[in-house]
This record gives structure tokens, sequence and C-alpha cells, in this order.
């Protein structure tokens, strides 16, 4: 056996699979189940790890362009639980373009399966083909107050109102926003025009009466309560109302106004 190619003092035990020079066992690397020389095999070592670094790189591109088929085609993931309903009323709607049932519910499903985005383009569609829906158009509030599109879903309120001003809860689905947004006075107005259609109503007595409390108008609060408890008298011991009730005559000296108004009533 000659001496190694580069160890001259030392004899070779092999030669390398790759350039076929001789090598003592100082230079001998066992790789793949082959003898090879330490220079050939550090560049198999590299060649892998470019291999591994293309084939990881080709893998995430694969990821990606599955993932962009996905979310942009109908697929069982889309929706969850709810894919196979939603295409089924899509597939109503095919059918049957102005199926208005369909359509809003269609929009209650979307907004449950967290597709709020696409609830206004599809009943943007519906009314090009078969004119305005005020069902259709509680989805689109919903979807805007979802998204935190305060002014779209104002806008759709505004809309509401002015086709039906007598609805009551298309005054306080504005003050909802406005409370949102910081505008007091507005959702004041909006929640007092709700009472003045339904002043029985068990919930937007205590929107408005927490407004009141806000902008530091204590008696103009108590006034709410005292007139929702005129409606709902069971209730003037509830321990909650009992407590706030006796708050706020005490924080705004009012006993006597209020309980002055409610006689004269």
């Amino acid at each position: 056996m000659p001496t190694c190619a580069y160890h001259p003092e030392d004899q070779a035990v092999t030669t390398c699979l790759d350039c076929l020079k001789p090598i003592c066992p100082v230079c001998f690397r066992y790789l793949g189940g082959h003898d090879r020389c330490a220079p050939c095999a550090a560049k198999v070592l590299r060649a892998r790890k470019v291999r591994s670094v293309f084939f990881t790189a080709a893998g995430m591109a694969l990821v990606a362009v599955a993932a962009v088929v996905v979310f942009t085609t109908r697929n069982p993931f889309r929706y969850g639980a709810h894919s196979g309903r939603v295409d089924e009323l899509r597939g109503r709607l095919e059918s049957a373009p102005c199926d208005a049932a369909a359509a809003v519910e269609l929009g209650d499903v979307l907004l449950q399966a967290g597709a709020s985005h696409e609830v206004e383009p599809m009943a943007k569609a519906f009314a090009a083909r078969c004119g305005r829906n005020a069902q259709l158009l509680w989805k689109v509030y919903g979807a805007a107050k979802q998204t935190g599109q305060w002014s779209r879903a104002l806008a759709v309120a505004t809309d509401l109102i002015e086709h039906d001003p007598t609805d009551k809860d298309y005054w306080w689905w504005p003050g909802i926003v406005h409370e949102q947004l910081g505008h007091h006075e507005a959702a004041i107005s909006d929640y007092e025009q709700t009472l003045a259609i339904r002043p029985d109503l068990d919930a937007i007595p205590f929107n408005l009466a927490d407004l009141y409390e806000r902008l530091h108008r204590p008696c103009e609060a108590l006034a709410v309560v005292e007139q929702y408890l005129s409606w709902h008298p069971e209730h003037r011991d509830v321990p909650r109302i009992r407590t706030r009730r006796e708050r706020l005559q005490r924080e705004g000296r009012c006993a006597e106004t209020v309980h002055g108004e409610a006689a004269g009533r």
C-alpha cells in the first residue's frame, strides 16, 4: 500500500472513493458507507446541506401555495364547522339569486364563522340583483361592528332609521356605536329616542343612566332609573338597583327633584 497523499510519512490504509488518493488513518473518513478523504468528505457534507436548504425552502413554498389555495377557494377548512352550511346556502343563491331567506341566513352563518368581511360584499351583490333588504342590512351592521368599522355601522343604522324611524332597535344601534366612539351626547340622544318609542325596555335605560353618570349628571341618571322602575316596579327592591338609587340621590342631592317629577306624573 503506498504512502498517504496528505501525509507522506504515514502508510496509507485505503483510497478515497471520490478522488482515489491513498489516505492514512488520520485522513480517513467513513461517510455514507464509503471511504473518503477529509476534503472529499467535507464536500459531500456541504452538498447535503445545500440540498437540505433547497428542499426546506421548496417545502415552505409549497405550503404557502397550498395556503393560498385553501383560503381563496371553497374548501372544508375555510369556515370550520360552518363550511357545509355556507356551501349549501351559496348553492341556494346560485339557483335562486333572490332567495332573501338564504341570503339573510348566509349573513348569520358568515358572522358565526368569523368571516365578517364577506358579509357586506355578499349583501351588496344581493341588493344589486334583487333590491334593498332590511334584514340583510342588519347583518351588514353586525359585521361592521364585529370588525370595528364604526363609521360603516353608523351609516347602515342611519339608513335603517331613514326607512323605518318607528323601529326602536334602529335608534339604539347607532347609540351603541356612538357610545363606543365616545360620542356621549349623540348616544344619549339615540337612547332617549329609543325609550320615547318603547319606554318599557329593560336594558337601554341603564345604558342611558351609565352615560349620564359618566358625564357627572347624577340627577338625570336617577330620573332614568326611576322611569324604568315605573314600568318595572317589581325590581324596586333589587339590591343593585336600590343601592344605585341611593348613591345617585346622595351624589346629586336630587331626591326631592326626582320625587317631585314622579309625583307630577
